[in-house]
Parts: C-alpha cells; sequence; structure tokens
C-alpha cells in the first residue's frame, strides 16, 4: 500500500512539461527497500520508446557481478507509469554471480523538471515471493549528454567492478583474414569440431552490416534475442575464429571482450546460424560497449549468410609507437 500511494506521489509531483519521453540513457541506484541491509545495485537502463510500446536493455553491477538483459515493457503517458517485464536480478545476499536470482519486474513513474528528468520506482517480485525476494527501491537519472559519462559516483564505481567474469570471453586482436593469406584450415591444436566450425562458416556468404569506429583500447561486445525467444543459437568468430561456439541467445547478454593493439586496429566480428530457431531467419540484437559510448547492430543471419560487423581502432600517429610508423 505504501508503495501505491508512493508512486502516486511521485506522479503528481511531476511537472506537466511536454517533453515526457523515456527514450535515452538513464542511470542510478537500486537498493534493498528496507532498514537492515546496506546492499546497493548500480543501474543502467537503455530505453526506446515507440508510443506506448518500450524496449532496451537494463544492466546492473552488484558487489563484482555486471547482469544485462533486453527488455521490454509499456509506458502510459497520461500517468506517466512504466512497467517493464520480468528479469532475473541477483539476490541482495549474493555474494558471486552463481548465487541465487529472483524474478522482478519494474515498476515506475518518469518525473521531469526543468532541473533533470528522473525515474522513481521499484523492482518488484511476485506476492508469493515478496519476503524471501523483497522489493528495490530504484531511482535513475537521464544522462541527457551521451558524450559525457554518467554522475561521477556512477562512473567511478564502474570502472572498478567492470570488468569480465570467469565464465566470460576475452579476446586479443589478431590479424583478420584480408591482413595475411587465408587463414589455415587445419592447425596441429584444433581440434575436429573447431576445424568443421571455421570449415562451415567459409562456406556462407558474409553479408556486411557496417564499420564501427572505437576508441578505446577494449571494448565488450554483447548478443540478446532481441526477438521472441525461439531458441535461436549461434557461433561468434573473430576474424574467423570461434570465440563463442554453439550459444543459445536470449535476453540475458552473450558477452565477449575485444582487446586491441597498433597492430592490428581492425578486427572481424562474424555471428553464424547454427540453426533458425522457431522463426527464421536467425536474429540478434548486438551492443559494443565502448566507454561510455555504445553502438546498437540489428544482425541477421540464415544456413546459408553470416552477419558481419568490423570494428576499427581509431589511433592517432602520436599513439604509434616509432616501430611502427611509416
Amino acid at each position: 500500500m505504501k508503495r501505491v500511494v508512493y508512486l502516486i506521489l511521485l506522479s503528481l509531483w511531476a511537472c506537466p512539461i511536454s517533453a515526457q519521453s523515456l527514450q535515452g540513457a538513464w542511470y542510478g541506484k537500486a537498493e534493498v527497500n528496507s532498514g537492515n541491509s546496506i546492499s546497493n545495485y548500480l543501474v543502467e537502463m537503455h530505453l526506446v520508446q515507440r508510443g506506448e510500446s518500450v524496449t532496451g536493455t537494463l544492466g546492473y553491477y552488484f558487489k563484482d557481478t555486471y547482469q544485462s538483459f533486453f527488455i521490454r515493457g509499456e509506458y502510459d503517458k497520461t500517468t506517466r507509469q512504466i512497467q517493464l517485464d520480468e528479469f532475473p536480478v541477483l539476490h541482495y545476499s549474493s555474494t558471486s554471480s552463481a548465487a541465487g536470482e529472483c524474478a522482478m519486474r519494474f515498476v515506475g513513474t518518469l518525473m521531469v523538471s526543468q532541473v533533470n528528468s528522473l525515474i522513481r520506482g521499484y523492482f518488484v517480485s511476485d506476492a508469493r515471493y515478496k519476503y524471501t525476494c523483497p522489493e528495490l527501491k530504484v531511482k535513475l537519472t537521464l544522462n541527457t549528454d551521451e558524450s559525457r559519462e554518467p554522475e561521477a559516483e556512477w562512473a567511478s564505481s564502474i570502472k572498478k567492478i567492470w570488468k569480465p567474469q570467469d565464465e566470460e570471453t576475452v579476446v586479443n586482436a589478431t590479424p583478420t583474414p584480408s591482413e595475411t593469406s587465408a587463414v589455415p584450415l587445419k592447425k596441429p591444436d584444433q581440434s575436429d569440431e573447431i576445424r568443421a566450425l571455421i570449415s562451415n562458416v567459409r562456406s556462407r556468404t558474409n553479408i556486411y552490416s557496417r564499420e564501427i569506429e572505437v576508441y578505446g583500447d577494449s571494448v565488450k561486445i554483447s548478443f540478446y534475442d532481441n526477438g521472441d525467444i525461439d531458441g535461436d543459437s549461434i557461433t561468434v568468430f573473430v576474424n574467423q575464429q570461434p570465440v563463442l561456439i554453439k550459444r543459445e541467445i536470449s535476453t540475458r547478454a552473450l558477452n565477449l571482450y575485444l582487446v586491441f593493439d597498433d597492430r592490428h586496429p581492425v578486427q572481424e566480428i562474424t555471428m553464424m546460424a547454427e540453426n533458425l530457431g522457431t522463426n527464421p531467419p536467425n536474429t540478434a540484437l548486438m551492443i559494443i560497449t565502448d566507454g561510455s559510448l555504445r553502438y546498437e547492430e540489428f544482425l541477421s543471419s540464415n544456413l546459408s549468410q553470416n552477419a558481419v560487423v568490423r570494428i576499427r581502432k581509431k589511433i592517432s600517429r602520436e599513439t604509434i609507437s616509432p616501430a611502427l610508423r611509416k
């Protein structure tokens, strides 16, 4: 009851400014709504609003763990209420990503003033689990300038803990196929499965999407199933070498971390369909995170075509070692 009254008061407080859109990047915190816990989650939402429909990604950092999900929901322009469908949240008593999760949804209110735009609300679980999975109080602020880092406390915390988890993949830069002769199909240290995957990806036509320029020495690449979850599985290659093998995509991100060096500033990412799911073709949302910048690309592949994106690290002559300059 208190939560309902709280949300109504928030709705009344919001100023009647016309630019009441959820579109954009939101950063803030979630905390257990009780007096005996100091567990805080650092939360980010990147939302796209089309009428009453809302889609996007929701990520949170908790202790030493980062989780990210593709989300869907609804927005009522009259009441400024936003509701997001269920997604997993690590339990506040968790000590690692292997611990238990709570299925939670988000209910909140958009508040727009001349100073800033806020979303206030709650992560809530099913009423049957309200004691084991208590609600989390959420406050998010719109980042109005995407070229700037989010608020200082949030950004500094992220720099400390934003790192690959044990179960995630880190890929160091290698020559692209165009930089060298064709990568040998057979190598002594390759298994039959790996050789079969390389042969398979080469037998299909590559459909190039675009080239994305990044500034960082490394980027995080996330894959989501942005449609109905229909059992799509993919293999991801970096420069024709498989790095994520036969992985099913869902609303939970599949992450890999790509590290650049000045000798190999261009890296080629290929998504090969392992199946077509129940609703062909095999589609995915790929998000590349480069510091505070992010790039979204919708990929589509089938059993005869691969989806390919090139990522180029921007380097200046001053950053290149003398041995590499010509």
